[in-house]
């Protein structure tokens, strides 16, 4: 990878991480409130039934089955704690899943009722992969094939009414759901996979200027607004320079606008190449670029943008055969926070259209700064 590709790279993961700080984004938290009131609900309901059903064997003495329906109560009803508690839904569900496992596993070891156990089992495999993801759910159902093989399978629990061939037919029914449930879930996370890549691919190229491969006005308006945000929290400046190509508009009518773009290319390679990694390079429009100087007051910011000048005014341009001197104006804009990201924009440019009046090939800047001070901040970068 290149240093201007590298450049590119590393600023779009700073951009991602600010306003990944910016937003406080907390992926699974249940945002929607009809989603929570609906689950919660849910979790209460069938605690009310395990509630009751445990209450039923305990009247009809059905001692075999109230470990179980104990152990279940006591199951949701910590799941539904911990719902109300986090706002988080994923732990309760896998817990559930696990839960239906377990009682599975019970009724296959209750010798009264082996042969209704294959009915959990059938419905077993689509929630466990549902709510378990294929890694975990294929453990997990696995595991459960497992111990109904070594139940429903060994010679001590032969019985007339479950005969072994109804066994070995009912088990391949479970292993036949295992799979298809199994590639369902595989082809769902494949096609889940190929959407988020697809929308990041789509995200990255909106916020991207097909020319240079720089950050567009819109992805730049992102990161602006973030390093705000920071400048605002952390009380340090931030600069800004815009840039605009001098006689772009004569070189293209000159030599064409073939030439045209690679001058835009190489003199954002340029750009980059003088920037620190914390600094922010997009294509604004046109022939004009912007750079977002983190960190940065008037003094630093007048020295970064002098350097890029003098390295893009003495680096020639071959283009198509033609070897092209390209210059640039610059307008510095040191932020105070007193005025908002627009009106600082404006400004900006204003100091930009100011470098063109005074003959081009020059920086204009908020502040007058003296030639030692100059000397110092560029020995300094």
């Amino acid at each position: 990878m290149t240093e201007f590709s590298a450049k590119i790279a590393a600023g779009g993961r700073v951009l991602k991480k600010k306003a990944l700080a910016t937003k406080q984004i907390k992926p699974e938290s249940l945002q929607n409130k009809r989603i929570f009131i609906a689950i919660a609900f849910f979790y209460t309901t069938i605690l009310i039934v395990a509630v009751a059903v445990t209450m039923a064997a305990l009247q009809l003495q059905k001692c075999e089955l109230i470990p179980v329906l104990a152990g279940s109560t006591g199951v949701i009803m910590f799941c539904l704690i911990h719902l109300i508690l986090t706002k988080t839904h994923h732990f309760s569900a896998k817990a559930l899943s696990i839960l239906l496992s377990l009682i599975a596993i019970e009724f296959m070891l209750a010798s009264s009722i082996p042969q209704g156990a294959i009915i959990w089992l059938l419905l077993l495999a689509p929630i466990v992969f549902f709510t378990m993801g294929l890694t975990w759910g294929l453990i997990t159902i696995l595991s459960v094939f497992s111990v109904a093989c070594f139940i429903l399978l060994n010679p001590t629990a032969a019985s007339p009414n479950y005969p072994l061939l109804k066994r070995i037919h009912d088990l391949t029914a479970f292993a036949g759901m295992i799979l298809l449930t199994a590639s369902a879930q595989y082809a769902w996370d494949e096609a889940y996979k190929r959407m988020r890549n697809l929308t990041v691919q789509l995200e990255s190229q909106a916020g991207r200027d097909p020319l240079t491969g720089l950050a567009n006005r819109r992805l730049m308006y992102e990161m602006m607004t973030a390093e705000r945000s920071h400048a605002e929290r952390h009380k340090e400046p931030y600069s800004l320079i815009i840039i605009d190509i001098d006689h772009f508009k004569s070189l293209n009518d000159t030599y064409g606008h073939s030439v045209g773009d690679i001058v835009l290319e190489e003199a954002a390679k340029i750009f980059s190449s003088q920037l620190r990694k914390r600094d922010f390079l997009a294509r604004w429009g046109g022939e004009e670029f912007l750079i977002i100087l983190g960190k940065t007051n008037n003094q630093v910011g007048l020295a970064i943008a002098e350097r890029i000048r003098s390295k893009l005014c003495n680096t020639p341009i071959h283009a198509q055969g033609h070897v092209l001197k390209v210059t640039a104006s610059f307008g510095l804009y040191t932020s105070d926070l007193r005025i908002d990201l627009k009106e600082e924009i404006a400004m900006a440019d204003k100091r930009l259209y100011k470098a063109k009046h005074k003959g081009r090939n020059c920086t204009v800047s908020s502040e007058i700064v003296s030639v030692d001070e100059l000397t110092k901040s560029q020995i300094s970068l």
